[in-house]
């Protein structure tokens, strides 16, 4: 609220281009709010398994590269995608909130480059989010799992990592899929779905 109200009271003070990018922040900050607050009903509601799921043949690459559309990607980070389609069977919007939760940790706590690589496994199908950060201490990876979990990345960051990640572990095990961290340089969080056969099972 605080840039909104400067924004409100010093209009004529700023730029077309400094509005605009004052703008950009309130709407990236508004977008974490709303992710913030949409993890505190997903968490709330999983204590009880009151989760809804429903699971449809989705392709992947495409959603990966919807989720990307949506964050703020900052200059000098490189963030990849594999080339699709790659369909999987699950629930879309359970899926956007696992990947987005997956890519803003690697934007908050990786490297600058960042790799989004989905491949079908055939008896399942799985989406890796890498990075080429400091990644995380062999003693601290169960950590990350756990709610308001702390992990030391590397030697210079101090990883607050909330309830992303533990609800996105929830939320796959809710679709028939596994969230695991993947030893590896950098950090690596691997996301496996149930393959589209599932569908007509």
């Amino acid at each position: 609220a605080g840039l909104a109200e400067e924004l409100i009271a010093y209009d004529e003070m700023f730029t077309t281009e400094e509005r605009k990018e004052l703008l950009e922040v309130i709407a990236e900050e508004s977008r974490e709010m709303d992710a913030l607050v949409e993890d505190l009903l997903i968490a709330a509601r999983s204590e009880d398994a009151a989760v809804p799921v429903f699971p449809e043949v989705i392709d992947l690459c495409l959603l990966a590269h919807d989720v990307l559309h949506d964050l703020t990607i900052p200059a000098g980070v490189s963030v990849t995608v594999s080339d699709g389609p790659v369909d999987t069977f699950a629930d879309p919007v359970r899926v956007r909130q696992i990947v987005r939760n997956l890519v803003t940790n690697a934007l908050r706590y990786g490297g600058p480059n960042i790799e989004i690589d989905v491949r079908d496994d055939v008896d399942s199908v799985s989406l890796r989010v890498s990075d080429d950060g400091p990644g995380i201490k062999a003693g601290d990876r169960k950590a990350v799992f756990e709610p308001y979990g702390r992990a030391s990345q590397g030697a210079t960051h101090k990883a607050s990592v909330g309830l992303g990640l533990t609800l996105s572990r929830r939320l796959a095990g809710l679709m028939d899929g596994t969230l695991e961290y993947v030893d590896g340089d950098g950090a690596t969080f691997l996301l496996r779905l149930p393959p589209p056969a599932t569908a007509s099972v």
